[in-house]
């Protein structure tokens, strides 16, 4: 099992043993450092990658994943929006990001 999942690039699992029980716990790619591997660039790369997979994603949980403020991930955005990279769909509430188009 760990020699599987090293080769697999996941962290080596916890195997733990009592008396009568052996509990292995295996542990996921933070997303954290998915976006490492993935992008090495700006933020705004990071940022065009995540509302890509998910266009629903707020604005706390964007800052929470990148490790920046709130405000960062405004400013952000609104330049992203302002290039035409992403659009805001619907209402401010309700509505969703879109990547509009990738730069070349």
């Amino acid at each position: 099992m760990v020699d599987e999942c090293k080769a697999v690039g996941l962290r080596e699992p916890q195997i733990v043993s009592s008396e009568y029980l052996v509990t292995t716990t295996f542990f996921r790619n933070d997303v954290n450092e998915l976006l490492q591997d993935k992008l090495q660039d700006k933020l705004p790369d990071k940022l065009l990658f995540m509302i890509g997979e998910d266009g629903n994603v707020t604005i706390e949980h964007l800052s929470k994943i990148l490790g920046v403020s709130e405000k960062t991930v405004r400013i952000h955005l609104k330049r992203l929006t302002e290039k035409g990279l992403i659009a805001r769909v619907g209402a401010r509430k309700n509505g969703h990001w879109q990547v509009v188009k990738l730069e070349n």
